[in-house]
């Protein structure tokens, strides 16, 4: 730790709600663009299969993220996100 080189706990704050802010509109959109992949192509199909090749998402994340879209976020250690 430096002293002479803090910066508050607010700022922090602010700055690290600013980002989740963004990231979750972001992931927001992505579960919103699974569910159209997989609507139109088929959740195990090869197209699929490549845009979650390509965007390095797994299949695992990517049925949590299609669940969120679909209005039916997941449930991990009996809490509903």
């Amino acid at each position: 730790m430096n002293p002479s080189n803090t910066v508050s706990v607010a700022t922090l704050i602010g700055e690290i709600q600013s980002e989740l802010k963004h990231q979750t509109g972001s992931w927001r959109k992505v579960s919103e663009l699974l569910n159209q992949a997989d609507v139109e192509f088929g959740f195990g199909t090869d197209k699929m299969k490549q845009i979650l090749h390509q965007t390095d998402i797994s299949p695992s994340k990517a049925s949590k993220l299609i669940s969120i879209a679909q209005g039916n976020p997941p449930i991990f250690n009996g809490v509903r996100l």
